[in-house]
């Protein structure tokens, strides 16, 4: 973790299996909530992908559609990671 900036880095070990680092995600970011804060998956198997929304943005509509707004800012012809990035259609 890095005070000055607020981030904080982690790493799951042990269980690698996708139902056990899924929970483990769920959990994280219910905790993170109390603290006012989010939880970006950064890396994880792509069984984990296809289940926990990486950028933990699903249930918040306001925040998702100001990432896509700028993103429209950007990159208007979507040509960095066409279909990859908050959900843009490819």
């Amino acid at each position: 973790a890095q005070a000055v900036s607020g981030v904080a880095r982690v790493r799951f070990t042990g269980a690698t299996d996708a139902a056990s680092l899924c929970a483990a995600i769920t959990e994280l970011r219910r905790a993170a909530r109390h603290l006012d804060a989010s939880v970006v998956v950064e890396a994880a198997p792509p069984d984990v992908k296809r289940v926990v929304d990486v950028w933990g943005l699903r249930s918040d509509g306001a925040t998702l559609e100001l990432m896509r707004a700028l993103r429209r800012s950007f990159d208007p012809r979507q040509i960095l990671n066409p279909g990859r990035f908050v959900g843009e259609a490819a």
